[in-house]
């Protein structure tokens, strides 16, 4: 009786992970053509956040006027300082920190708030923290046109550094997109790291030098800040908005920091991209 061979049957490989240039081709291809989408659920999200309300959009700019307003006034008080001076040095820091908050708090939970449709059906990873980071650009760049409106209002015109203005909101919008991404996939797998966020960046509003000034701190703990990425940013805007002196490397460490913040959410999507679906 001949003996029948048995067939091994062959062991299924996952497929190869794509490299990295082929995921970023991949994902702006994808990007491209979901670009209709992202401008509506933009423009819906921005509607339903003032619906019903009388002041609509307004909102968006006399909340943070309001708030930077109010701290401006005490603490001019406090550091018995010039109220229109220091009122712009408050605004130039609070401006942008305040995006960075609303960009990363928003999206940390961008992910789980696009769950029915990435349920159901095939829309890139990065589209949600893409729209909630897009979304705060708009409001934050109202805010900086009404900000350069009461400065004039106060007397203080814009100097030759404003040329440099959207240079720097476009590296801010490459470092917020890189934390919502790296924020939205953790927040995934640890969704009390929403609540973490919140009060990391509220601790940060004091550690950093905007409601205070650098030489009211000790030169022996001035390391403390250049060690934290954020200052670079913050100093940023703060040159272009006061017209101080703007050396080249005080735009080349954010864009660099950027960079590399945006590096880091593209590998966290990259590395959880078959994964997160399962997890939501």
């Amino acid at each position: 009786m001949p003996t029948e061979s048995l067939a091994v049957p062959a062991v299924c490989e996952p497929p190869p992970k794509p490299s990295l240039v082929s995921f970023l081709r991949r994902n702006v291809s994808e990007m491209y053509r979901f670009r209709f989408a992202l401008a509506s659920f933009v423009a819906n999200t921005l509607r339903k956040r003032y619906h019903r309300s009388a002041l609509g959009f307004f909102w968006s700019l006399l909340v943070p006027l309001g708030t930077m307003g109010s701290m401006a006034f005490m603490f001019s008080l406090v550091f018995e300082l010039p109220f229109k001076t220091y009122a712009m040095y408050i605004f130039s820091g609070m401006a942008p920190w305040g995006f960075v908050c609303a960009a990363t708090q928003s999206g940390a939970q961008s992910l789980l708030l696009g769950e029915p449709f990435l349920k159901r059906v095939y829309v890139p990873k990065p589209l949600f923290p893409f729209i909630t980071t897009t979304t705060e650009l708009v409001n934050f760049i109202f805010t900086m046109a009404s900000l350069y409106v009461l400065a004039m209002l106060f007397g203080i015109f814009p100097g030759v550094n404003v040329i440099f203005l959207p240079l720097a909101i476009a590296i801010l919008y490459v470092f917020c997109l890189g934390l919502a991404m790296a924020c939205a996939v953790a927040t995934v797998y640890s969704r009390d790291l929403t609540h973490i966020i919140s009060v990391v960046t509220s601790i940060l509003t004091y550690a950093l030098p905007i409601i205070y000034q650098m030489d009211q701190v000790p030169v022996k703990y001035h390391y403390i800040f250049y060690l934290n990425p954020f200052f670079y940013v913050i100093d940023m805007f703060r040159k272009i908005m006061l017209s101080a002196a703007l050396a080249p490397m005080d735009m080349i460490t954010p864009l660099i920091i950027a960079l590399v913040a945006f590096g880091g959410g593209v590998l966290a999507v990259k590395a959880k991209e078959n994964d997160l679906v399962f997890r939501l």
